[in-house]
Formats: C-alpha cells, structure tokens, sequence
C-alpha cells in the first residue's frame, strides 16, 4: 500500500473532480461560497471525503476532489443542492467550470483516511496509456511522495487521471519535471498540474 490513502474500497465508489475558474473579482468571495457549499454538501449520504486546492503558478482553475459511495448518491446530492441559492450565487461568479466523475483503480482506491497534503499534482495520463499503474509506478519513489491514487473517466472519453500527494510544495515542484520528463510531454496528451492544499 502507498504511504497514505485507503485500499480495498467498493467498485462502485466514484470520484469526482471539479474545476472551478472565477470571474475577475469574484474568486474571494466565490471561494469563500464554494467552501460555505462543500459543509452542506460533505454532509449528504454518501461523500466520503473532500478536498480543495488553490491554483499555483498563476493558473486559474481551482480544483474540488470529492469521494462518493456511488454515482447515484453524488446525482442525487447535486440535484438536491442545484435549487439552493447559494448554488446559484457561486455559479453567478464562475467565468468556466468542469465537473468530471471517475472511478478509482490500483492499489490506493481513497484518501480519506490520509492526512491532507500541502501540495497535490493532478496528473492527465495519456489515453493511449495500457498499462497506467506500471507507467507511474515511478511515482512512489519521487521525494516526499505519500500516495497516488488513479482514475479513469466513467463516461464518455475515459480519460485517466492521477491525484498524487506530496509532504511539500517544494517536493511537488520538483517531481513536476520528472512526470513529464516520464511521461512524454502535453503533445501526448499528458500533463501535470500543481495545486496546494486548502481543506
């Protein structure tokens, strides 16, 4: 087991990644909203766990990581809030978001037993990849690795992502050069992003 995160989880948990990019002037007050909505929505049967990670260097995406018990259970929890106003005061701030379910796979299938990381690198897996967790098996050997955990797309294109944790920003920074250097650079449909830890 990679240092940190839980295995053994059902097939039919879900992980859901929102990216979240706030008009000019509203990111304060649009966060500060976002986290006032993920207490009520942390509370609904079925989440396990979430996170929140500012941008770094500059990008403008902030990312929201949620585990759920199963896809119903998150239908069912966004359905719900999607008539509260609170909902429609975020969304009146949002400049462009994106709201992806996937489902885990490999050895780390949760990180709701782990502690939070200050720095998280959140890595697009080329969608040619076979075999993902022999590709990034590298991954638990980079300094200041506590875990990663990988994913695939349960709709549509299924694209493959990886959410690795790092103990510090400076760690993260650094492994940065090492995943694209592994793993090809954006022209083949990798990347890799930094974020840093928020809740």
């Amino acid at each position: 087991m990679a240092k940190g995160g839980r295995t053994g989880t059902s097939a039919r948990q879900v992980i859901e990644l929102q990216l979240l990019g706030f008009k000019a002037g509203s990111e304060s007050e649009g966060i500060r909203l976002t986290r006032e909505f993920w207490e009520i929505l942390r509370r609904k049967p079925g989440c396990a766990a979430h996170r929140l990670y500012r941008p770094a260097d500059g990008a403008s995406n902030w990312l929201v990581y949620s585990e759920w018990r199963s896809i119903a259970e998150l239908g069912g929890a966004r359905r719900e809030l999607a008539r509260a106003p609170i909902y429609r005061r975020i969304h009146s701030m949002i400049r462009d978001s994106s709201e992806r379910a996937y489902e885990p796979f490999g050895a780390v299938q949760s990180i709701a037993g782990a502690s939070a990381t200050p720095a998280s690198v959140l890595i697009a897996v080329p969608a040619d990849s076979q075999t993902p967790e022999d590709s990034l098996a590298f991954l638990s050997e980079l300094a200041g690795h506590r875990y990663h955990l990988l994913m695939r797309e349960v709709t549509g294109a299924k694209e493959i992502r990886c959410l690795v944790g790092f103990a510090d920003e400076a760690e993260a920074r650094a492994a940065i050069g090492t995943i694209k250097e592994r793993l090809g650079d954006s022209g083949s449909g990798t990347g890799a992003e930094l974020y840093l830890g928020q809740a």
